[in-house]
């Protein structure tokens, strides 16, 4: 007996293109076939599953309110009603994409019988996983980011972040659920304040000062975007009902994000020394 597979769709395309309309279409349209081809394959092989990852821009848009319950926070429940398609914001694109992407993906499972489990994360943050480090090798867009706020490149600021390893295990424990119909947020629950990020950055580089006698970094022109007070729910409160669903039925917890930051950084400064 063949054990049912499971396809992991985390395709799309993010950031800027020449044509960023254009780019959210193919991203649903990248969607909507996966779904078509494991219809198609499960006529003849059997019941296989799709783990889908969205995100948290299909569950809301900057700005928007959560639509209540007991709590004033997004849940699962929610979905982005404010994003569009707009030429001249690749963002705007990006994130219309995401919700429609994955409201045609449960539109279409459910018409085609595949089971399916989406999983919604915010931004996805964590150390290098390579050691083979040269001043050539290409950044994840959370280690540029982490990394220009070090160098005091753009301001430190406040994001709902989850660990790509906590990312990584829900993933895995969808598959091996093998439930379907659900919707998980994978989120730390609270934003951390720019400040608090900043603190911690300046630390890491005064105990680089100490070990290498050398300021990678001035930890003086590290400096934070002091406007944003989070948006719809401030700063500190809660955003995102995520965590109770996740241990029971996946068994993952997520790690206290200012730890991923605080790795990332140690990373950073050990792999710049290695070379680049």
């Amino acid at each position: 007996d063949r054990r049912p597979l499971t396809v992991y769709h985390t395709a799309s395309i993010f950031g800027p293109t020449k044509d960023p309309i254009r780019t959210a279409m193919h991203n649903v349209q990248g969607t909507e076939d996966v779904v078509r081809t494991i219809a198609k394959f499960n006529e003849s092989c059997g019941s296989n599953q799709l783990v889908l990852t969205s995100s948290m821009a299909a569950v809301r848009g900057p700005g928007q309110l959560p639509t209540g319950g007991d709590r004033n926070c997004f849940t699962a429940q929610d979905w982005n009603t404010i994003s569009t398609l707009d030429a001249n914001s690749w963002g705007k694109c990006y994130q219309w994409s995401k919700m429609q992407s994955e409201r045609s993906a449960w539109e279409l499972s459910n018409k085609l019988k595949v089971t399916m489990t989406s999983l919604c994360p915010s931004l996805i943050v964590g150390p290098p996983t390579f050691s083979n480090f040269t001043k050539d090798t290409k950044l994840s867009y959370s280690l540029v980011l982490v990394e220009g706020w070090m160098k005091g490149d753009s301001p430190v600021q406040t994001r709902l972040f989850v660990d790509v390893r906590d990312v990584a295990a829900a993933h895995v424990a969808a598959a091996a659920a093998s439930r379907g119909g659900k919707r998980y947020i994978v989120s730390c629950e609270r934003r951390i304040s720019a400040q608090v990020i900043a603190t911690s950055l300046r630390n890491i580089l005064n105990e680089h000062k100490q070990q290498h006698n050398f300021y990678y970094c001035d930890p003086s022109k590290i400096y934070c975007d002091e406007k944003f007070d989070g948006g719809s729910i401030p700063i500190g409160e809660q955003e995102v009902l995520a965590s109770d669903a996740l241990k029971t039925d996946l068994g993952v917890v997520c790690r206290p994000v200012t730890e991923t930051l605080l790795e990332m950084g140690r990373e950073l400064l050990l792999l710049r020394g290695k070379g680049a």
